[in-house]
């Protein structure tokens, strides 16, 4: 996906100088539909006037100075935000985005994650390293895709609140035990992980819609599981794994084996 993991990045360029501290770039992302993404460059803590109709945003290393994201208050027309910054120590200013349909948050630590998702209500993608700090997740019930990075601390996710997903990628996750995903009757593609603990998926409607599975390092799932997907095209999972297609009687998918 475009917004999550650009492949190609190019130069930085100057668009609207804001000061001597601050100012505005941008870059282009993508690999064949380019687009345009805003960059923040330098210290934006002082306050600041709403200044732009960017719709389009990155808070990003080495460009971004600042420790907090007050300043997102100045943009209230942001559609889509990158939080790639270990410099943030405080993200409470995303919760000012009430337009905010895509978001992207790593590299920040997890003790600086506080996130009210109850603030964010209109997010269709998400794709964030996990804290327990995170709250009312299960607010977000207009995404269609989720991506959760190194879950700890908890043995069940309970996603149930998520039902148009078409896409959830979960991982690492190796203390997780049980998923429910009942009621997501349109996920298309799925993938767990690293979550050897995992052997209890709750839900079956997933079951008959997803077409592409990654299950890469998560091998105590049920092999029960397993023979009741009926729709998979393709099956991901690591170089030492022992399943094959007679693990999936009912659709038969390729095997693709990757290194973990």
């Amino acid at each position: 996906m475009h917004w999550q993991n650009p492949s190609l990045k190019l130069e930085i360029r100057r668009v609207s100088p804001m000061s001597k501290s601050k100012n505005i770039g941008w870059h282009l992302i993508g690999t064949e539909n380019l687009i345009r993404e805003y960059v923040l460059k330098g210290d934006w803590s002082d306050p600041c006037s709403e200044c732009s109709q960017i719709e389009r945003l990155g808070i990003l290393d080495p460009e971004w100075q600042g420790l907090d994201l007050e300043c997102l208050r100045c943009f209230p027309h942001i559609r889509e935000l990158r939080v790639l910054s270990e410099r943030v120590r405080d993200v409470a200013g995303i919760q000012s985005l009430s337009r905010l349909e895509a978001l992207t948050i790593h590299r920040v630590l997890p003790k600086h994650l506080r996130v009210d998702f109850s603030r964010l209500v209109s997010l269709r993608r998400l794709s964030i390293t996990w804290s327990e700090h995170l709250s009312d997740l299960d607010r977000l019930t207009r995404l269609q895709s989720l991506e959760l990075r190194n879950v700890y601390g908890v043995k069940h996710l309970d996603l149930r609140a998520h039902r148009r997903l078409e896409q959830l990628d979960i991982g690492p996750a190796k203390g997780v035990e049980r998923l429910s995903l009942n009621g997501l009757t349109g996920l298309k593609r799925l993938t767990l992980a690293v979550m050897p603990k995992l052997t209890t998926i709750a839900g079956d409607e997933f079951l008959h819609t997803i077409n592409l599975l990654d299950i890469s390092g998560s091998h105590a799932i049920s092999p029960k599981v397993l023979a009741s997907f009926t729709n998979l095209r393709q099956v991901v999972t690591g170089t030492r794994s022992k399943l094959t297609q007679a693990d999936f009687p009912k659709c038969e998918p390729d095997i693709v084996r990757m290194p973990i």
